[in-house]
């Protein structure tokens, strides 16, 4: 027999065995360090703590959380989210015009956080929006020139806008528009 046909032999051999092994290999895995969505995960943690202290540092419930004198899915929400916030008393503000509402969702809200595992000594209901969660807005837009135009301008309580180029600041690397 020629070489060749020796090398035809060997290439049709290889073509109908195929390198196959007789022991299957292990399929790769190129996502074994990703954990499954449902994994705890320190950053969920976090997320939790974070919106339980605001939904508490905010403490108001207006219309949308009700529906009519029970809690709606978004009053439960939020008052779940409270609950897990460390307040004692946890105070909650329920934003209503006329009292006999107020008396009817107060007892709504009282009836969910104990059952969320809250003495009534841990808990305060108020009529209202919760006076802490507001500023006026008079300081800031007094301030907010200095934000807009930094560099320029005088000191604290000084009305005056100084147009200039704010004094001794080297403006040589600006754009003209930005002077």
């Amino acid at each position: 027999m020629s070489p060749k046909s020796w090398i035809a032999i060997v290439m049709v051999a290889a073509l109908l065995g195929g390198c196959k092994s007789s022991q299957p290999k292990e399929p790769k895995a190129f996502n074994k360090d990703f954990v499954p969505d449902d994994a705890n995960r320190s950053v969920w943690k976090a997320l939790e703590v974070q919106s339980a202290a605001g939904a508490a540092e905010d403490g108001n419930l207006y219309d949308c959380h009700f529906e009519g004198s029970m809690l709606s899915d978004l009053g439960r929400d939020k008052l779940d989210l409270m609950a897990r916030a460390d307040r004692h008393p946890l105070v909650v503000y329920v934003d209503v015009q006329d009292d006999s509402a107020f008396s009817a969702r107060q007892e709504a809200v009282t009836k969910f956080l104990a059952a969320a595992g809250m003495s009534t000594d841990d808990m305060l209901v108020k009529k209202g929006t919760n006076p802490n969660a507001t500023s006026t807005a008079a300081p800031n837009i007094a301030r907010m020139w200095k934000t807009e135009n930094p560099g320029r301008g005088g000191t604290d309580g000084d009305t005056n806008v100084d147009t200039g180029t704010g004094g001794d600041m080297d403006t040589s690397g600006i754009s003209p528009s930005f002077k």
